[in-house]
């Protein structure tokens, strides 16, 4: 898209503001093109046109901080669990709250923002709850891990990045209902079967996926032997290949071998994320 369309796509409500951010910043060749673009923006009323102004300020360094970023974690291409690891371990030192949700623009209060609108999403699907225990499947900083442990009774986060796990540890360290641990990412080996209630992989499995469609259906086949009967795992994007039939088709595919089946999802919009929901839930 040119960035007239990413700002008419904004203004419409057919792109967040932090996505359509990302997405402009991609599309200028230059600091200065971006802040020349930010500045014309400013004159339109549309409100998340300003919203989008106005994280862009807040935040002068994103340009460089998107591109740096975007040339450390690659997207395409083949890639091993070590080169993700160790890639992992790269953009956390690049900006913590970048690597793990780069249209927050390393600003925590938006990826705060964004956190919590994936949290209301698990409250409406009525995922949360003081005896319930929960995975975090590639928990990066623990985002989710400190705002969730609260709400639940037991919270693990596994990564396949150390530096991620030491930031996540050091963000969590309030907290007596937390387990952090490094992963070699081919499974869950370590969590009990049956032991779990909720799984959350947010923006995991299009990594997965970039390693090997059958690492991405392990890690399925392990989320229903880890689940307690009717409970859940909520994944937020499949896979990075702009191809929702497909993914639907390799999700549901992979799900014909497991007591995972696919479940409605409640109607709660996410405002600063365009992230693909999928709710699955394990049979009784």
């Amino acid at each position: 898209m040119t960035p007239a369309e990413i700002l008419d796509a904004c203004a419409a409500g057919r792109l967040p503001p932090p996505i359509a951010l990302m997405h402009l910043i991609g599309a200028t060749r230059s600091a200065d093109d971006f802040a020349a673009l930010v500045a014309q923006a400013r004159a339109t009323d549309a409100a998340p046109v300003q919203t989008l102004c106005a994280l862009a300020l807040r935040n002068p360094a994103c340009w460089r901080l998107t591109h740096d970023m975007l040339a450390t974690v690659a997207h395409d291409g083949s890639a091993t669990i070590d080169q993700l690891a160790t890639m992992f371990d790269d953009a956390v030192a690049l900006s913590p709250a970048a690597s793990v949700a780069l249209y927050s623009m390393g600003d925590e209060a938006a990826l705060d923002g964004a956190t919590q609108d994936v949290i209301a999403l698990m409250r409406a699907a009525g995922l949360i709850g003081q005896g319930r225990t929960m995975l975090d499947l590639g928990c990066g900083i623990g985002r989710f891990v400190r705002a969730l442990a609260p709400e639940m009774r037991q919270v693990t986060g596994l990564d396949i990045s150390r530096r991620m796990i030491d930031e996540a540890r050091r963000r969590c360290a309030a907290l007596g209902n937390v387990r952090l641990d490094v992963t070699d990412g081919r499974d869950l080996d370590g969590v009990a079967d049956d032991s779990i209630d909720v799984v959350l992989a947010a923006d995991v499995f299009p990594y997965l996926v970039q390693v090997d469609l059958a690492l991405a259906a392990a890690h399925v086949r392990e989320a229903a032997r880890v689940l307690r009967n009717g409970g859940a795992m909520l994944i937020l994007n499949f896979s990075y290949r702009g191809d929702a039939e497909r993914d639907a088709r390799d999700l549901r595919d992979m799900l014909a071998a497991t007591s995972l089946r696919q479940a409605a999802l409640p109607s709660v919009a996410l405002a600063h994320w365009d992230a693909s929901p999928f709710l699955l839930r394990k049979m009784e």
